[in-house]
């Protein structure tokens, strides 16, 4: 594998992780406000399996983007509207998939 294609792979996987850790982190920050000391690891495991496709839906869409790619990083108002598109098509995605999975345990 060519050193370029292994510096490329390295620099996604180190903008990847980060971005997985933040999604973990706000998932429990939003349960522990929600439901307080009721939060307990079987109620955490439950909702970290319901948030892989979000999640999923999160980091194609970035992906998509090309906001993995640090050699995109050169004009700062492209890297904003991509980031903002980006996001909106997350969100939209996110609240599409658990809007219309009735039987899920997720509920707004």
């Amino acid at each position: 594998m060519p050193n370029q294609t292994r510096r490329r792979i390295r620099n996604t996987l180190l903008l990847i992780i980060p971005f997985l850790v933040l999604l973990q982190v706000s998932l429990y920050l939003t349960l522990q406000w929600k439901f307080g000391a009721e939060l307990n690891n079987d109620l955490w495991q439950r909702h970290v399996i319901l948030f892989i496709f979000p999640h999923l839906i999160w980091i194609g869409s970035f992906y998509g983007f090309r906001l993995f790619d640090l050699l995109s990083y050169q004009h700062f108002w492209d890297v904003l509207q991509r980031i903002i598109l980006a996001s909106l098509i997350s969100i939209v995605g996110s609240i599409s998939f658990i809007y219309f999975q009735p039987e899920l345990l997720l509920t707004p």
